[in-house]
């Protein structure tokens, strides 16, 4: 045999090998899904093997989970309780017609722009007690909060640190 003809069995052999990597990468999903199922979405009456074809999914699940449904807001200001209340309200909806449709929401969360935006002259210290308002409200409907970036501009802030 001729070092061409080994070469060229070896190339040969590389490209089935990579043919059957690829073809498992794209088809092992599909077989998964066959096997892989959680007991909620399996027939309780069909444990025997002439019973597995009828294995089914309920008509509204999903096999996976929504992390988080983000409400994006533009306050006026730091006590601007009326959007917040607003966007609570939305993702409350938003939560329930997705559940409705089968899936699970893991956090509803609202977030805000650039905290500067929306100080209108108060001092970080001095908005925090209207942040915490904010804060509670939500808190108490199961909603969290992002305010956004606190520094905008690259500078020292010497205020940072203790807020």
């Amino acid at each position: 045999m001729t070092t061409h003809q080994t070469s060229e069995r070896s190339r040969s052999r590389r490209r089935r090998i990579l043919l059957r990597i690829l073809l498992l990468a794209l088809f092992a999903p599909l077989g998964a899904g066959a096997y892989v199922r959680p007991a909620q979405y399996q027939e309780s009456a069909s444990s025997s093997p002439a019973f597995a074809s009828s294995r089914i999914v309920a008509a509204k699940s999903h096999r996976f989970r929504i992390l988080t449904v983000t409400a994006g807001v533009n306050l006026k200001n730091t006590s601007d309780l009326a959007t917040i209340e607003s966007a609570t309200g939305f993702l409350q909806r938003a939560r329930k017609k997705l559940e409705d449709e089968g899936y699970e929401i893991q956090t509803l969360r609202i977030a805000t722009q650039p905290l500067p935006e929306y100080l209108n002259g108060k001092s970080r210290g001095e908005a925090l007690a209207d942040l915490k308002r904010i804060d509670e409200v939500i808190s108490a409907k199961g909603v969290i909060l992002s305010i956004g970036p606190v520094i905008t501009d690259d500078r020292h802030d010497p205020e940072f640190a203790v807020w």
